[in-house]
């Protein structure tokens, strides 16, 4: 249970650090650069000290290849993200980003004939409606321009310039709402969940003893995701950045590490259908409370709806998987 509480932290505190680098003004890309460059130099040392020390690795081309496509699709999947943070927040981005890890089960039951059942085909009914609640009337014109130096507010004693750039984004002037943005984020997550469910079930076909691989194979992904932040900075980022830059991202990494790593022990002590429906739900509800009391992000009566309609979403989804856990504990009560 501790690895599952832990790796929810983990989450949270990636997406709030990515946040907090985007309402400071500080670089986006060079965070999520540093970010990738730590998770690339830590797991590439744990998978050389696992390798020499304890327990041999290896790396089959399927995996090579499949952790090159995927650390570049996160690294274009970074632009939504961004974009959807300053669109929504991080409180509504981070439900979105739930349902459309929920869509993916849809290619699940068309591809591999996995079972949904009509609770489930309900749960899939209510997206639509949870979409429409969610998505704010009028929301916030900000591009996150980013100053050539990385402007940070530090003066401590300069409380009014601080509150407004921690505030900055329920203030600026409003624009109305693209519900076809709300579509967008939906698909491109969507889509770019099952392209790593597909590949994260093509690897372990080639290889007959995938455990020692997953190390070789995260690795990989952290390092391609690498090559193509960094050459974004070099390419079209090349000033000087702040220390909180270089903080934030290295912030970012090693929560990044710990998501990874975190899910995969997790998942060793705990069934998946505790897991997986556990970290949905928990990570949309901190990071609405984060978002709502740190950064003051407005959310409406209507979106506050919409958000109780990703919770039904997210159970009715994982109906059974709830229902195991739950009538266990009645069965025992009742002997």
């Amino acid at each position: 249970m501790l690895y599952l509480v832990f790796n929810i932290i983990a989450t949270v505190l990636f997406f709030q650090a990515l946040r907090f680098g985007q309402v400071r003004k500080l670089s986006e890309m060079t965070v999520s650069a540093v970010n990738y460059a730590v998770g690339a130099i830590v797991t590439i040392a744990i998978l050389l000290i696992t390798h020499f020390f304890f327990r041999e690795q290896h790396l089959t081309q399927v995996a090579f290849i499949g952790g090159a496509v995927m650390g570049v699709v996160f690294y274009a999947y970074l632009f939504v993200l961004f974009r959807a943070y300053n669109f929504f927040g991080v409180g509504i981005t981070s439900a979105l980003i739930q349902i459309g890890v929920t869509l993916a089960a849809i290619f699940a039951w068309f591809a591999y004939d996995e079972p949904i059942s009509r609770i489930q085909w309900i749960g899939l009914a209510f997206i639509p409606v949870a979409l429409m609640l969610m998505r704010p009337s009028e929301t916030n014109e900000e591009p996150n321009e980013e100053s050539d130096t990385d402007e940070f507010v530090s003066d401590s004693s300069n409380v009014a310039t601080a509150t407004e750039t921690k505030t900055q984004i329920a203030s600026k002037t409003l624009k109305k709402a693209n519900p076809f943005f709300v579509l967008f984020i939906l698909v491109v997550t969507a889509l770019t969940q099952t392209l790593f469910a597909i590949i994260h079930d093509a690897v372990p076909r080639f290889d007959d003893n995938v455990q020692d691989g997953f190390l070789a194979y995260t690795a990989v992904i952290f390092v391609f995701g690498a090559i193509c932040n960094v050459a974004h900075v070099l390419i079209f980022e090349r000033k000087r950045h702040k220390l909180a830059t270089y903080t934030v991202g290295s912030v970012a990494g090693l929560a990044n590490i710990g998501i990874v790593f975190l899910l995969v022990l997790a998942l060793d002590n705990l069934s998946p259908t505790v897991v997986l429906p556990t970290i949905s739900v928990a990570i949309i509800a901190v990071n609405i409370l984060i978002a709502r009391a740190y950064w003051k992000e407005p959310i409406s009566k209507i979106q506050y709806i919409g958000l109780a309609s990703t919770f039904l979403v997210i159970l009715l989804m994982n109906y059974e998987a709830i229902q195991n856990i739950i009538f266990p504990v009645t069965e025992v009560a009742a002997q």
